[in-house]
């Protein structure tokens, strides 16, 4: 499973332009203490990355093991009834694991003055911590990245660069 994960984060790093990436680990197995504890260390190098780390685990699975792999308890799908029952989790992965937004305000705002970006949507805070949260914009060819000012699982508020000229957009 470490080697996968350590695949899994060089095809991240070799990524021209920065994406979401979720990396889905599944075992139908005990993992030895040392491949775990291997699996962990890669697991951790990943999330450093940008990456989301998901476990599956079929039949015969240690699942704290797993929990310690993936970003949070919550984000190890076990699939007690083995290979065959796979595809009944695809929309519980795909629910704990996508971001979605649903609208973002203002449409509209005056120059020279602060303003924030509110966004509303799902899964804003998937992931090990907020910490990772990041809201980025991108005015004039320029990127700002900024901290959100507050982190809700449906709802982000962003500090956004003030703009100075009419025509500007972020």
């Amino acid at each position: 499973m470490h080697e996968g994960i350590k695949e899994a984060s060089a095809q991240i790093q070799a990524q021209k332009t920065k994406s979401s990436s979720i990396i889905l680990a599944l075992t139908d197995g005990k993992l030895e203490t040392y491949i775990h504890e291997l699996t962990v260390i890669e697991a951790d190098k990943a999330r450093t990355f940008g990456a989301r780390v998901y476990c599956v685990g079929i039949k015969d699975f240690d699942e704290q093991q797993l929990a310690d792999v993936a970003d949070t308890k919550d984000q190890v799908f076990p699939v007690k009834d083995g290979f065959q029952a796979l595809k009944g989790i695809v929309n519980s992965i795909l629910k704990r694991s996508c971001t979605e937004i649903l609208s973002v305000e203002p449409s509209s705002v005056c120059v020279n003055e602060s303003f924030d970006i509110v966004l509303r949507g799902n899964g804003f805070t998937l992931g090990r911590s907020n910490e990772g949260v990041l809201c980025s914009f991108i005015v004039n060819q320029q990127t700002f990245e900024q901290k959100p000012s507050y982190v809700r699982n449906d709802y982000l508020l962003c500090p956004a660069p003030v703009l100075y000229e009419v025509g500007q957009c972020s």
